[in-house]
């Protein structure tokens, strides 16, 4: 089941907010961390992901085949950070090879949420896991799908936070 992202701190639930700041931001309602910015123009229209039965949102694959509208294309950015979650433990290739194709390839560009990502705790100790500068947890399949994302601003955080694995 998918899950809200959450504060590392206080473990509060991340609030998305719309009004007052140009971009869309992710914001612990404790204000225990800075808030996160997606990149995406508050401007921007979102569309609304259908749930499952249960009324539980997963942000899988299902959602974004293309052709991707504009406004799937923003929500697929403002909602990153649970599809990068998603994609880390998902375990049916086919949603993964979808996210990865069809979302994190194209769409991946805000340092900031990988980075909240990659410090969640989703990535745990292991052989070859690293740990960047920013306390981030990288392991090596992860970190080489993300090395091949079309942003540039990604492939710079990947040097810059674990400069000894980027070539």
């Amino acid at each position: 089941m998918q899950r809200d992202l959450t504060c590392h701190t206080c473990g509060a639930a991340l609030v998305l907010l719309r009004k007052g700041a140009p971009n869309y931001l992710w914001h612990c309602p404790e204000e225990c961390l800075p808030v996160i910015d997606t990149g995406v123009p508050a401007s921007e229209e979102l569309d609304n992901l259908r749930r499952d039965e249960a009324g539980t949102m997963e942000h899988n694959g299902s959602h974004f085949f293309p052709p991707m509208t504009p406004s799937r294309i923003a929500t697929a950015k403002v909602f990153m950070g649970h599809i990068l979650c998603h994609f880390i433990q998902c375990g049916w290739a086919t949603c993964y090879n979808a996210l990865y194709f069809n979302v994190l390839v194209p769409h991946l560009d805000a340092p900031e949420v990988l980075d909240y990502v990659l410090q969640g705790g989703l990535v745990h100790d292991g052989p070859g896991v690293e740990v960047g500068k920013s306390g981030a947890k990288l392991y090596p399949e992860l970190r080489s799908r993300l090395q091949r994302v079309a942003s540039v601003r990604i492939r710079q955080y990947l040097a810059d936070n674990f400069p000894a694995q980027v070539a």
